[in-house]
């Protein structure tokens, strides 16, 4: 993990994030996070005009998108 993510990490802890911050945290563009939100397909809080993300809303979509490998 670069330096740079885990300085993110750290600065989310305890609060919202932003499209950007959450895009980089889930590892996708803020483009494709802006169409995911706006086809509901990604957790979202709404804070008045404003979109953020929740850290824990985020590991449990990442934990239910979990593709099982077929042995």
């Amino acid at each position: 993990m670069s330096r740079g993510r885990k300085k993110v990490l750290r600065e989310i802890e305890g609060r919202t994030m932003n499209n950007d911050e959450a895009a980089a945290y889930i590892g996708c563009t803020s483009g494709t996070l802006r169409v995911w939100t706006s086809k509901r397909r990604v957790p979202f809080v709404k804070v008045g005009r404003l979109t953020r993300f929740r850290k824990s809303d985020l590991d449990a979509w990442l934990q239910k998108n979990v593709v099982d490998v077929l042995s």
